[in-house]
């Protein structure tokens, strides 16, 4: 394989690499959008804070940190 053609593997391999970057960051972006709109939700129907925590976590598979964090941002 000549330099020329290596060189265009690696472009194509690294545009691949950031599109699925690009797609992971959208994706986390997107599920904090709809957890910081339910959490208020879920306040009002009256369900407690450790059981929307519980539901957060498992719906988004998130640490206990990370679903502690974004049910606390307010």
């Amino acid at each position: 394989m000549d330099n020329k053609t290596h060189m265009m593997f690696h472009d194509e391999d690294v545009r691949a690499e950031g599109y699925r970057q690009g797609l992971a960051e959208g994706r986390a972006k997107g599920q904090v959008m709809v957890i910081k709109k339910a959490v208020p939700m879920f306040r009002q129907m009256g369900i407690p804070e450790a059981e929307i925590a519980q539901k957060i976590q498992q719906a988004f598979d998130l640490s206990d940190q990370e679903a502690a964090d974004l049910i606390s941002t307010k």
